[in-house]
């Protein structure tokens, strides 16, 4: 293993934790108690709960981190009646959340615009992305909450320039591995996480870990050992950031997209501890 500047695995995996997502497809049927106590049975430390249709989070007996509902939540569009929307759903998720004191709440500042390539709009489109930053942050000290702003799977907030305004911010970062292939695939960009680490490690609270396969474009979100990532190498990168919480947000199989079972979460996190060693 190469050295870094980092903490090295055996510190890193000493307090890391290790967690699954839970969406509406978890809860429609079995309730959200349910849901929790399968995921319990998985081995997981924490759980990352999505908001993406309405539901009811109750305390659980387990650590619970959030994701906020993102589709058609467009907190950067060029439109600003189409934003205040965007941000009441927001805000109001962010306060059911609250109450369960999560471990954090994670977000994507999304504008899905067709005038996106042309430069002036570009640069609207990112002014209100960074306004958005500043939002958030906002409402994120008024609840006394960890928030953290995910790399989108696109060219807009799914590069290192856009995220510049993290740096002097109280945001943290959730790097999304896949993400970041997916974002570089459609710049003609190395599949190389050593960009972000370098500049944003610091910043990174939480990484979204998943393997991806490389066909005629990448595919991503596939369980662990299903792609064509080098998954120590990843681990070793990501020991050189603060992250505390790693979740296994594998959600296909494989590229048919048959959804994955608690079986195979629980499959996972075998492996994700082995790649990241013993707890010391």
């Amino acid at each position: 293993m190469r050295k870094t500047g980092g903490r090295g695995f055996e510190s890193l995996r000493a307090h890391m934790k290790f967690g699954i997502p839970l969406w509406y497809g978890n809860f429609r049927s079995a309730g959200f108690k349910q849901a929790i106590q399968e995921a319990k049975k998985t081995g997981c430390d924490y759980v990352e709960v999505s908001l993406d249709y309405p539901v009811k989070p109750q305390a659980s007996g387990i650590e619970i981190a959030f994701h906020a509902p993102w589709a058609g939540i467009e907190t950067a569009s060029p439109f600003k009646e189409i934003r205040e929307a965007a941000f009441q759903v927001l805000f109001e998720s962010m306060e059911l959340a609250s109450a369960l004191s999560p471990a954090y709440y994670n977000i994507h500042i999304i504008a899905h615009d067709p005038t996106y390539h042309f430069p002036e709009v570009r640069k609207r489109i990112k002014k209100h992305a960074e306004a958005a930053g500043r939002r958030i942050e906002r409402k994120a000290r008024s609840l006394g909450m960890r928030v953290t702003i995910e790399n989108n799977p696109s060219v807009f907030m799914g590069t290192i320039q856009d995220f510049g305004f993290l740096l002097k911010s109280r945001l943290r970062l959730c790097l999304d591995i896949g993400h970041v292939m997916i974002a570089n695939w459609l710049l003609d960009k190395p599949y190389s996480l050593d960009e972000w680490i370098k500049r944003f490690g610091k910043k990174i609270l939480t990484v979204h870990f998943h393997d991806c396969k490389f066909l005629e474009r990448p595919y991503d979100h596939l369980m662990l050992g299903k792609g064509d990532l080098d998954l120590k190498r990843i681990a070793e990168d990501i020991s050189r950031t603060n992250c505390e919480y790693l979740l296994l947000e594998t959600i296909h199989k494989l590229r048919i997209r048959e959804a994955v079972s608690y079986k195979d979460f629980k499959a996972g996190l075998k492996i994700c501890r082995k790649i990241f060693g013993p707890v010391v």
